[in-house]
């Protein structure tokens, strides 16, 4: 089976960003000869940096469906940029080439709203923000395909925002904590069905895709598999989301991942 799976508040810790507890069953899964997917709005340097620990080699989905990295042994785009000292490539998948970060500064000098992404704060704020530690806070920093939204808003300067985004091609998406901004022609679940048609043709086996999700930007993602479990969120209470053959999963992050993986592994072995 293919397993797109989620990050933050999922296979990691919402708050610590931990996968202590998950990183064995990743393991387990990968090496059964199934295919596990990481699809985060996190960068490719920070889902490298946890593969790198996991040490399996797999393809991933980053920046919210920005980007697509692959294995070389994965050939599937000829257009992927080559990643300098890895075995790897990294597909853009929007067909836009804005630059992002200009288009936020000239939106928000327009509604007059305060709005600071991670480009408009050092490494010390940022840190003090998420509770990324330095290294982790330069990873997420440096950004290809969106930029992320620190500052909080209310639904009011959202709902401007999102208008405002629209207009110059752009979309607003909620995540386990925070706002992403990226071009309106990606999401999670079009980078998955692009890699699916992709991995499909390998003839790797089963086809059965899985998605695991607990917040909005993964709704997408949960609507393009052919089975999709929806985890709590920190509040203990599930987002008000849908997906294919939706299953309600009473856990949080990486317990409810645990879960997860247990009745995945016990029903479609």
């Amino acid at each position: 089976m293919i397993v797109y799976s989620d990050l933050d508040g999922c296979f990691l810790d919402i708050d610590t960003y931990s996968y202590v507890k998950t990183i064995k069953y990743a393991q387990k899964l990968i090496d059964s000869g199934n295919i596990l997917i990481f699809c985060s709005s996190k960068t490719y340097d920070e889902i490298n940096s946890i593969m790198i620990n996991i040490d399996r080699q797999m393809p991933y989905i980053v920046e919210n469906g920005g980007g697509i990295y692959t294995p070389n042994k994965y050939k599937f785009w000829k257009d992927s940029i080559k990643i300098e000292n890895t075995n790897g490539n990294l597909h853009k998948v929007s067909n836009s080439n804005v630059n992002i970060y200009k288009k936020i500064k000239t939106a928000r000098e327009e509604m007059g709203i305060k709005i600071d992404t991670y480009q408009d704060l050092s490494i010390n704020q940022i840190c003090s923000i998420t509770g990324l530690n330095k290294y982790q806070a330069g990873l997420a920093k440096n950004r290809k395909f969106s930029e992320t939204i620190i500052t909080p808003l209310n639904d009011c300067e959202i709902s401007i925002l999102e208008k405002r985004l629209n207009q110059l091609n752009l979309t607003c998406t909620k995540g386990s904590r925070f706002y992403t901004i990226h071009p309106n022609d990606i999401n999670k679940g079009k980078a998955a069905l692009l890699l699916f048609e992709k991995i499909k043709n390998m003839k790797t086996g089963t086809n059965l895709t899985i998605g695991i999700g607990d917040s909005y930007n993964d709704e997408s993602l949960l609507n393009s598999t052919d089975i999709s479990y929806l985890l709590k969120n920190k509040h203990n209470k599930w987002e008000a989301i849908k997906g294919n053959n939706l299953i309600k999963i009473d856990g949080v992050g990486q317990d409810g991942w645990i879960m997860v993986y247990k009745e995945i592994t016990n029903i479609y072995k």
